[in-house]
C-alpha cells in the first residue's frame, strides 16, 4: 500500500504543475496530503509522507 500512497502523492504534485514552486502553492499541496495521510492507513500514509518530505526540503 505504500507504493499507491506515493502514487497518489505523486499524481496531486503533478496536478499542481509549475505552479507548484511558488512557496505558498507547496503549502497547500503539502497541507492537503498531510490531511489525505492522516485519514488513510498508516501503510499507505507511508508514501504520502515520503512525498511530503522532498516536498518540504525543496520548499
Amino acid at each position: 500500500m505504500e507504493l499507491e500512497g506515493k502514487r497518489y502523492a505523486l499524481e496531486v504534485v503533478r496536478s499542481f504543475g509549475a505552479s507548484l514552486r511558488r512557496p505558498d502553492i507547496a503549502a497547500k499541496a503539502i497541507a492537503n496530503l498531510t490531511r489525505t495521510a492522516a485519514a488513510m492507513p498508516s501503510s499507505y500514509a507511508s508514501g504520502i509522507k515520503q512525498v511530503i518530505d522532498l516536498l518540504q526540503v525543496e520548499a
